[in-house]
C-alpha cells in the first residue's frame, strides 16, 4: 500500500510460507547457523505440532 497526497494504490504481493528446514538451509547458504529454536516468543518447546516458529541465528 502506498499512502500519497492523490490517494492510495496498492499492489499485490506474492508470499511463499516456508519450512523451518527451509529457513535453516537459506540461512546456511546465507552463512548463518541456527543456535535456538522456539514455538512462540514465550520460548516455548518446538516440536512437530507447533504452527510456528522463533528461530535465533548467529553468524558462523
Amino acid at each position: 500500500m502506498r499512502l500519497a497526497t492523490d490517494g492510495i494504490s496498492m499492489s499485490p504481493i506474492v508470499l511463499r510460507l516456508i519450512t523451518p528446514g527451509e529457513m535453516d538451509l537459506m540461512a546456511r547458504i546465507a552463512g548463518l547457523q541456527i543456535i535456538e529454536r522456539f514455538a512462540n516468543w514465550r520460548r516455548e518447546p518446538f516440536t512437530a505440532d507447533s504452527r510456528a516458529h522463533v528461530s535465533i541465528y548467529r553468524t558462523r
